[in-house]
């Protein structure tokens, strides 16, 4: 077989590299596998064969599959053969191709077939990425890096699905299966019951809330409760430092207030080591600069170190910056968010985000998913939306709610009482028609009046310093 020189022209490997017999097999593969057709249908260039008449069948293999989504079959070689007037007309090329057919399919019992299909993938997505790093050098030479970066992840994608999708009546038991989705578990029981398990591979979540009510605090819970299911994390984090976002954390898993840690060490190496937790990786990225293409070069990185995770956290989606990018700021909203999707599903991982609320949900009780800031069209690419609501007299009395705004795997427009204390890493979410629940619920009934004992307090102890 062939191979590209550094200008991208087809030259000729070691001879005994991919031999004449190697070359057969390939065909016989070709014309007998359909499914391995499929998948190598993107990257499969028959000019990198050397045997002349290989080239010719593979070529036609190529494009009789793209019209009629098929192999075919000796009497369409006929065909296409009476079709090509230079080979019509060249008995001695004619008989070349029928008995290079002929040839491949000597090798239909040979045991390494397996083997010939790897090798030959290997080859053509290799041969595939040198030609488009080639074609990238007037884009570097033009300072376009995002047409680089596109070429190079189209390259590395091409010949990667041998899925040919879901079929109907074959797949019935798979799309009943419970790993169908495979969903990673929140860690809040009462969430995952109505997310079917949790959010599975290649989908979205979002927490809404306005600035200060938690979604930060959320996420981290998220994290290490995700932690405590042995799964693994990457917590991509846009706002706060790296070392902010771990203190977070060990709150959580210590109780201690994230100002007493420091005074805590032993404990919270103690309990971060006592326990059978899966991995966390927290990546800092700048606001308003960093994209997708950043992220996906962090989780190439992460593949080659073997550190892939089961669930990404991006907080949060708000800040980001589109690839593509418009004038108007909804429209650049509704593109941020597409990618995220885009993202969850290139990665096959879960990804749960953040966003910001409007400013006049600050007293509503419940936050609903058109309370997302500065766009609406977010709410579409994202599989669950879920609400924080937290008005002052919740901060006091350390009570909150969580409103199932949107839920594509069970039902939605229940809201869930919660207990949050984010002094000593507490977010705890209860069913509503539990004794623990109906306790929350007269705890943020009376928060009212828990308001009025508060402000009173403050007002006797400015009296007490007038004095």
């Amino acid at each position: 077989m062939k191979s590209v020189d550094e200008n991208g022209t087809v030259v000729s490997t070691e001879a005994n590299d991919y031999g004449t017999t190697f070359q057969h097999k390939l065909l016989y593969v070709l014309l007998t596998d359909k499914v391995f057709l499929e998948e190598i249908f993107e990257i499969l260039n028959p000019s990198l064969f050397d045997v002349s008449a290989i080239q010719w069948v593979s070529s036609v293999i190529k494009t009789h599959y793209q019209e009629y989504r098929d192999i075919p079959d000796l009497d369409s070689f006929q065909v296409y053969i009476a079709k090509d007037a230079l080979v019509a007309n060249n008995t001695a090329q004619k008989y070349s191709i029928l008995k290079s057919i002929e040839e491949s399919f000597k090798y239909g019992k040979s045991n390494n077939l397996e083997l010939v299909k790897k090798t030959a993938k290997d080859f053509f997505k290799n041969q595939n990425l040198a030609k488009a790093i080639y074609e990238s050098i007037d884009y570097l030479k033009t300072g376009d890096y995002d047409k680089v970066r596109e070429k190079i992840d189209d390259a590395f994608k091409a010949g990667d699905s041998g899925d040919l999708g879901h079929d109907y009546k074959d797949d019935l038991e798979q799309r009943y299966s419970e790993n169908k989705r495979n969903p990673v578990p929140t860690g809040w029981n009462i969430l995952d019951q109505y997310l079917d398990g949790g959010l599975g591979a290649g989908e979205l979540g979002a927490i809404i809330a306005m600035s200060s009510a938690g979604k930060s605090w959320w996420l981290c819970h998220l994290a290490a409760r995700t932690m405590l299911n042995g799964k693994s994390v990457v917590y991509y984090n846009l706002e706060d430092s790296d070392a902010y976002i771990g203190i977070r954390i060990d709150s959580i898993f210590t109780g201690i207030n994230t100002h007493d840690l420091i005074h805590h060490l032993d404990t919270v190496r103690k309990k971060i080591t006592e326990k059978a937790i899966g991995n966390l990786i927290i990546k800092t990225f700048p606001s308003e600069i960093t994209s997708i293409n950043h992220l996906l070069s962090h989780v190439n990185r992460l593949k080659m170190l073997g550190k892939f995770p089961d669930l990404f956290i991006i907080d949060y989606g708000d800040v980001m910056s589109p690839q593509k990018k418009f004038q108007q700021d909804w429209l650049n909203q509704r593109q941020i968010f597409q990618e995220i999707k885009s993202f969850a599903q290139v990665t096959e991982r879960p990804v749960w985000t953040a966003s910001q609320a409007n400013q006049s949900e600050g007293s509503e009780d419940i936050v609903q998913a058109n309370a997302m800031q500065r766009s609406y069209a977010k709410v579409a690419p994202c599989n669950v939306i879920l609400g924080l609501s937290r008005k002052i007299e919740d901060k006091l009395s350390e009570t909150g709610r969580i409103h199932m705004a949107k839920n594509k795997f069970g039902p939605d427009g229940v809201t869930f009482p919660c207990r949050i204390d984010n002094d000593k890493g507490v977010f705890e979410i209860y069913n509503p028609s539990t004794e623990l629940g109906k306790n929350i619920l007269e705890k943020m009934n009376n928060g009212n009046e828990v308001l009025r004992t508060r402000m009173s307090q403050k007002f006797k102890e400015f009296k007490e310093r007038e004095k």
